[in-house]
């Protein structure tokens, strides 16, 4: 006798959706008119090479050590764009007529990695700005030379980024204003 094979039915499944090729092509197009639309916008840091021009020796603010050189460097700098770039960080190294590095506390001679002064404001174009270095005294002797030096700015970056304001001066509930919460009578500590 025969051997008789049965086919069993598949389990009932439901309609999957059918892909609409139109959509995923509407949507492509709308981001591509929005991404096109408007300038273009830096969204990470920007760095600037900076050209020393001159330095000169100042006197030291309240609260750098005493066994320090400070000097004001001018450099060349040029800033693409149409808005000025705010609280500039300062990257590069100093160095002595011997090689070794000028930097006061640069143990490490990690000024590459680290920062060593700010720029408060750079305008668009070519411009000159100034920022404060702190030196050894030992760097008194000599010329110095200024390598890979160049400032980094943040698109977006508030003139007033780094101005503190006493805790007596700011609302308790500034946040809670900002997100439009309701302010707690009493503050939990």
């Amino acid at each position: 006798a025969a051997a008789s094979a049965s086919v069993a039915d598949p389990p009932h499944r439901s309609p999957q959706p059918q892909p609409q090729p139109l959509l995923g092509l509407a949507a492509a197009a709308a981001s591509a008119a929005l991404l096109l639309s408007g300038p273009a916008t830096a969204f990470g840091p920007e760095n600037l090479p900076l050209e020393v021009v001159s330095y000169a020796d100042i006197v030291c603010p309240v609260g750098v050590p005493k066994d320090a050189r400070c000097i004001e460097t001018k450099a060349k700098v040029t800033l693409g764009g149409s808005k000025p770039a705010y609280n500039s960080e300062v990257f590069g190294r100093v160095r002595l007529p011997n090689g070794e590095s000028a930097l006061y506390g640069d143990f490490a001679e990690a000024s590459d990695a680290g920062k060593m002064s700010d720029i408060d404001e750079i305008q668009p174009g070519t411009s000159t700005v100034s920022f404060m270095l702190k030196l050894i005294k030992e760097s008194k002797d000599g010329e110095l030379t200024f390598v890979q030096m160049k400032s980094r700015s943040y698109p977006g970056m508030r003139a007033d980024f780094r101005i503190m304001k006493p805790v007596s001066d700011t609302e308790s509930c500034e946040l809670e204003k900002e997100l439009g919460l309701e302010c707690p009578d009493e503050i939990p500590f």
